[in-house]
């Protein structure tokens, strides 16, 4: 399968990244790694890093592969667990990004709100709705939705930042799934 252009740049902005630290890093400085002139690279990502960063938390989310665990219509609770541990893999596979990504978001966070809502029509946002409410064990509504979710996915970050900060991975999906709970309660 061949790389698009979108692909080297994501791929050289993590390795940049992982190399010099996120600081360091410019678009100049991807353009000039990939082979490409600026205005090429933000012709495919027009906020330059942030929108790097966001396409790759997009396809971070892809990669996930949630349609597996929602096609027969059954959530176990051996597929719920797996699919935390998967998520938890994959941000482990990607911390030197989620990293960036969480610089970003705090020095942006106005810009990081809009993208989030821009982009909260999104196919798979359907699919962890009906993830959290697997595991609150009835429907929620919107607003705990979106809670639960945002605190699922920093608490994810967290634990992958700060090397296994709540504990071991069984302890920390416990924790995960008592939370939602917590938040999907009326």
């Amino acid at each position: 399968m061949t790389k698009t252009i979108e692909d080297k740049i994501i791929n050289t902005t993590l390795k940049l990244i992982s190399e010099t630290g996120y600081g360091n890093l410019s678009a100049r400085k991807i353009a000039r790694k990939v082979g490409i002139s600026v205005s090429t690279l933000l012709y495919h990502f027009p906020q330059g890093k942030f929108s790097i960063l966001t396409r790759f938390s997009e396809k971070l989310t892809e990669e996930l592969k949630l349609e597996e665990i929602l096609s027969d219509g059954v959530i176990t609770d051996e597929e719920l667990r797996f699919f935390f541990l998967r998520d938890l893999d994959l941000a482990r596979k990607m911390r030197p990004m989620i990293i960036a990504l969480e610089i970003e978001t705090l020095s942006k966070p106005d810009l990081y709100l809009a993208y989030g809502e821009k982009h909260a029509t999104n196919v798979n946002i359907d699919s962890f709705k009906i993830i959290i409410e697997k595991v609150a064990g009835k429907p929620v509504n919107e607003s705990q939705f979106k809670k639960a979710l945002s605190v699922w996915k920093a608490l994810i970050r967290r634990h992958v930042i700060f090397r296994n900060l709540f504990g071991s991975d069984d302890e920390f999906i416990d924790m995960i799934l008592k939370v939602i709970k917590a938040l999907t309660m009326d």
